[in-house]
């Protein structure tokens, strides 16, 4: 074996070589341009889906919604696109979520059923009980069968594919659902959905058209129409004594007027009565006072004696300085002023008011309310210069607050 190796070495090695070349090339493939690897990106039980079989999905659905035509019963021969029906929503969803089109093919496949090669316009108008065709790429809607050795064939090919394929999951669906029982709503549902529905023709005449031919009202006529319905809401809904839902009448509004005080505009009035050193003074007395409200844990070091070895460090309770609580001290030394001079604002806000409503509600007995607008008879002016029952009231006493006090 050995002699026979060395006389022919070079005719194995060639034979070896051809093996090996051909070995590669059967077992190495070059991806060509614009090829998709597939990956797996779920699995059902022990099989998995790919992403080729998602955009296939995709891709039979983009040509179904485009191709299948059902044809509307309204007697006229119009066709609409299968898939835009409102009984077949849920096919709609499919589209938008291929993954789950694939899972129910293979759920179908699994329940034994299969794509069949009858013409897929005669599945599903056996299926849907309405005349589905197949609309081509120019727009004519034809049968399905009609398009074989034209050139629209592979066109054909490909609707047939992706059509039996809805089908085969249709057919799936149906069976799963006979398992269900068949409730009462469920009946009401489907018994209304396919006979509670009418057909109406509607004319619209626009009354703004005809506003040409007909002549203005009067002064005494609008006056007439507004006396009439001047006590009415406008609804707009018809009722016996109102057939066209006329309304005049103005809702009843409430408005409220608040008059505000700031604290930081009166902690400023405050600070502004003093200068800053007599503030600082103050400040600094009542801390000296008030020790005990700042106090601070710093470490201390202690030296070391017979029974400690080495310099230990231990917290003590001490003081804050000044500087760092300046400002709570500031507001601890400001604070009766601020409380005595807010009170002295609400107090004459309070008597103001006061005075002002009880020279108002001698004037007018019968009115309990601020009213919208100045009752007759009660345009004497208040304390302020302007009557107590108008807007301009709470504005004027805005004004006299500022002038006093400067805190508005």
């Amino acid at each position: 074996m050995t002699n026979f190796i060395r006389k022919n070495n070079k005719k194995v090695l060639a034979i070896l070589g051809v093996f090996l070349m051909v070995s590669f090339i059967a077992t190495t493939r070059i991806p060509t341009a614009g090829e998709k690897t597939a990956v797996a990106v779920g699995s059902v039980g022990d099989a998995k889906v790919l992403n080729t079989d998602v955009d296939a999905a995709k891709a039979d659905f983009r040509l179904l919604a485009q191709a299948l035509m059902v044809q509307l019963p309204n007697g006229n021969g119009d066709w609409q696109p299968l898939l835009q029906l409102r009984g077949l929503s849920f096919l709609t969803e499919l589209g938008e979520k291929p993954e789950a089109f694939v899972l129910l093919q293979m759920e179908a496949r699994q329940m034994g059923l299969a794509p069949s090669v009858q013409p897929v316009d005669q599945q599903l108008t056996q299926f849907l009980g309405a005349p589905i065709a197949i609309r081509t790429p120019d727009g004519r809607v034809v049968q399905l069968s009609s398009l074989a050795g034209t050139d629209d064939a592979d066109y054909g090919q490909a609707v047939q594919s992706a059509g039996a394929k809805l089908v085969m999951v249709l057919s799936g669906w149906n069976r799963a659902s006979d398992v269900n029982k068949i409730s009462k709503p469920l009946t009401n549902y489907l018994l209304a959905q396919s006979h509670q529905s009418i057909q109406v023709r509607i004319a619209v005449l626009d009354a703004k058209k005809q506003i040409a031919h007909v002549s203005p009202p009067t002064t005494q006529q609008l006056d007439s129409q507004f006396q009439q319905f001047a006590d009415l809401p406008a609804s707009g809904e018809s009722s016996p004594i109102d057939p066209f839902g006329f309304g005049y009448q103005v809702p009843e509004k409430v408005r409220l007027e608040t008059l505000a005080l700031k604290h930081s505009a009166i902690r400023e009035t405050v600070r502004k009565s003093k200068s800053d050193y007599d503030w600082d003074v103050a400040a600094n007395y009542y801390y000296d006072k008030h020790l005990a409200d700042y106090p601070a844990t710093r470490p201390v070091t202690l030296p070391a004696d017979s029974y400690v070895a080495a310099p230990t460090t231990h917290p003590r309770l001490t003081t804050k300085s000044f500087d760092e609580v300046r400002d709570s001290v500031m507001d601890a030394v400001m604070r009766p002023d601020i409380d005595a001079l807010t009170q002295k604002i609400q107090h004459e806000i309070a008597t103001t008011m006061s005075a002002d409503w009880t020279a108002f509600h001698a004037a007018n007995p019968h009115v309990t309310t601020m009213p919208a607008t100045e009752p007759s008879g009660t345009a004497a002016a208040s304390s302020l210069g302007v009557p107590y029952a108008s807007a301009e009231y709470l504005p004027a006493l805005a004004a006299k607050i500022q002038k006093d006090f400067g805190v508005l």
